[in-house]
């Protein structure tokens, strides 16, 4: 039984096009200088990729992990 604080959530893919992290591809590429395109790739073929660039860096790791959020950009009234 789910408490009143949990909610439910069902995921659908809907074939629009996958795409990678542009603010942390972003980050990369000003502080590192490393480039990553995310180019019709499965995400498997990308984190392999990605995963070359962690090879040198010791306390650098890839996790094939997936994260979703839900992000609104609408200004509310208290922030006007």
């Amino acid at each position: 039984m789910l408490t009143p604080d949990i909610r439910k959530y069902e995921l659908n893919f809907t074939n629009e096009e996958v795409t990678d992290n542009l603010s942390l591809r972003e980050k990369l590429k000003q502080q590192y200088s490393i480039r990553l395109e995310y180019d019709e790739q499965t995400p498997d073929q990308y984190f392999t990729e990605v995963a070359k660039f962690t090879e040198t860096k010791p306390k650098w790791r890839v996790r094939r992990q997936v994260v979703l959020s839900m992000l609104s950009f609408a200004k509310d009234g208290a922030s006007q």
